[in-house]
């Protein structure tokens, strides 16, 4: 969906991420966006997390809506992420591992967070934390927005 709302007729888009990841829109939003885009179907990739996808449903109206999640996986050497489609949102393994994978990824921010003040650079990581409580997605472009918002304003 990264034309303006209005900007396709019938359309799909299977990779979209809300705020309850790194997107920029509230599932809310998102499915909102999506029926105003006239989409006919989307699927929502949020990363390692599938609890927006009933309030998406709920603001899409029409346009049909895929339960999908980006997966982060561990592979030697580093990581990747895999896209899964038609997921069963209720699967209790498939949330555990999930729930599971977005607590690696906060303690995983939460230690970029620490070297960076070693080498200088504060970023308010409790304010962070406090706005994404619980077991909420942290990740990079939530340390991009802090860096933004501070360290790195943009100097012209």
């Amino acid at each position: 969906m990264s034309g303006a709302p209005g900007s396709s007729s019938g359309g799909v888009d299977l990779h979209l991420h809300t705020t309850l990841s790194d997107g920029l829109r509230t599932p809310a939003g998102l499915g909102a966006a999506a029926r105003e885009a006239g989409l006919e179907l989307i699927a929502v990739t949020d990363h390692d997390e599938l609890r927006g996808l009933p309030e998406v449903r709920a603001a899409a109206g029409d346009v049909r809506v895929l339960a999908g999640v980006e997966i982060s996986c561990a592979v030697p050497g580093g990581g990747l992420h895999v896209l899964g489609y038609g997921v069963d949102p209720e699967d209790t393994v498939l949330v555990d591992l999930l729930r599971a994978n977005r607590m690696a990824k906060r303690a995983q921010m939460a230690g970029i967070v620490r070297q960076m003040h070693w080498k200088g650079v504060s970023l308010d990581w409790e304010a962070l934390a406090a706005e994404r409580p619980g077991d909420a997605y942290i990740g990079r472009k939530h340390l991009e927005r802090l860096l933004l918002a501070g360290p790195v304003r943009n100097k012209k």
